[in-house]
């Protein structure tokens, strides 16, 4: 799991990740951490043995991955539809 950083005078913020699984291993050796929904409070409000207990306690997540636009490298758009499948023509 990642450790989160904390300087003097200012906290930078976290998102956890940890080891890829099978299912992301050749796109990146990292992923975010998942957590369930009844752990998360546990995790957030825990002392950090508690949260990393929990975080090396959860089970992968179940991913799947398809081909996507390439709208989706354009930080200008935005929604829901960057996430369905592109056709042969459009892939990024």
């Amino acid at each position: 799991m990642t450790n989160y950083r904390r300087s003097l005078d200012h906290e930078v913020p976290l998102e956890p990740s940890t080891a890829s699984d099978e299912s992301t291993a050749t796109l990146h050796d990292r992923m975010p951490l998942v957590l369930p929904a009844g752990v998360f409070a546990d995790w957030l409000h825990g002392s950090p043995d508690q949260a990393m207990a929990i975080a090396l306690g959860v089970a992968p997540p179940s991913l799947v991955f398809h081909p996507v636009g390439s709208e989706v490298g354009n930080v200008r758009n935005t929604g829901p539809q960057l996430m369905e499948p592109a056709s042969q023509a459009g892939l990024l």
